[in-house]
């Protein structure tokens, strides 16, 4: 996807949690051209996979690093 993310939604009143499903969402259906897997249980797991080891009154996460998290996610759930 290389580094021309549109951060325009981080300026808005989203929550963490419905950026991070925002940006799961881009993930799938614009990057990949697939549809998402059904909603669910595994958004859910996204969202607190991606929040999970950050410590609490950290900056909440960017596109970019939300992306990031992405194979290392699609990794978790083979070993689970």
């Amino acid at each position: 996807m290389g580094k021309d993310y549109d951060n325009s939604w981080q300026d808005s009143r989203l929550s963490e949690e419905e950026r991070i499903e925002d940006t799961y969402a881009r993930a799938f259906v614009l990057s990949m051209g697939v549809r998402c897997p059904t909603k669910g249980k595994l958004v859910d797991r996204f969202i607190a996979f991606c929040i999970q080891d950050r410590p609490e009154g950290v900056l909440k996460l960017t596109e970019p690093e939300i992306y990031d998290k992405i194979p290392d996610f699609i990794e978790y759930l083979g070993e689970i």
